[in-house]
């Protein structure tokens, strides 16, 4: 499908409106942007005052039990909505929460899209992304790289997965390995920070990493301050 200012603004629109629904208000600030095969949505101000305060009260673990449970309708709905009305298709739904940031994202990628490549000097900032990556992780089989928009890029790393991972993961412990997701996230982006001989805080709008251990992908967003 081929996007447009009217459909990502109703994108928004409908998100804020579930969020609202199941969260009791709504992020001030959702953009989406539409990539075939990739809907990108970034949330800024996502937290309740509920949230906050079992946050501040070191009740972390509970506010994301809590979050998983609510995104599984709000995401079904909304599904609904974007093949009813946009004859969009979600194959898979990805979300990540940065509570310290008070930011998060959320991405589905439709089941019939492709991934085209992008120009060279992006494919150059992505060799030192997937480099950053390899040293915290393993080395990606594949890598694809698409340009959301002028300031943010998304990669598609497959083939990222150790054996004893997959295995872990085939015998329902995928519990166990989200446990290991937060330190690498952090070792990553200070790697990369390191790298580029950036400021993170300065440097960067969103970065988010998500691991899909069924599809044996590691997905990174990368948003750039325009100021930058």
């Amino acid at each position: 499908m081929i996007p447009n200012d009217n459909q990502t603004q109703r994108i928004s629109i409908m998100l804020k409106d579930k969020m609202s629904t199941y969260f009791g208000m709504s992020p001030p600030t959702c953009t989406s942007y539409l990539h075939s095969p990739y809907l990108v949505i970034t949330l800024k101000n996502i937290l309740s005052p509920l949230e906050s305060s079992l946050i501040n009260q070191g009740e972390m673990f509970l506010v994301e039990k809590i979050r998983d449970v609510i995104m599984k309708p709000l995401l079904e709905e909304l599904e609904d909505q974007l093949k009813q009305t946009m004859a969009f298709q979600v194959e898979r739904w990805y979300y990540d929460w940065k509570y310290g940031a008070n930011q998060g994202i959320i991405m589905a990628k439709e089941e019939k899209g492709f991934m085209s490549d992008v120009a060279n000097s992006a494919h150059t900032f992505a060799e030192i992304v997937v480099d950053c990556y390899t040293e915290i992780h393993t080395e990606p089989e594949r890598v694809k790289v698409m340009e959301v928009h002028q300031h943010a890029f998304l990669l598609a790393c497959s083939g990222v997965l150790f054996d004893i991972e997959k295995m872990l993961f085939k015998q329902g412990h995928e519990k166990l390995l989200r446990k290991r997701e937060n330190p690498r996230r952090a070792s990553f982006l200070h790697r990369l920070s390191q790298r580029l001989g950036w400021d993170y805080e300065h440097t960067f709008d969103h970065v988010s990493v998500l691991w899909d251990y069924e599809q044996d992908t590691a997905l990174i967003y990368l948003e750039i301050l325009k100021a930058s």
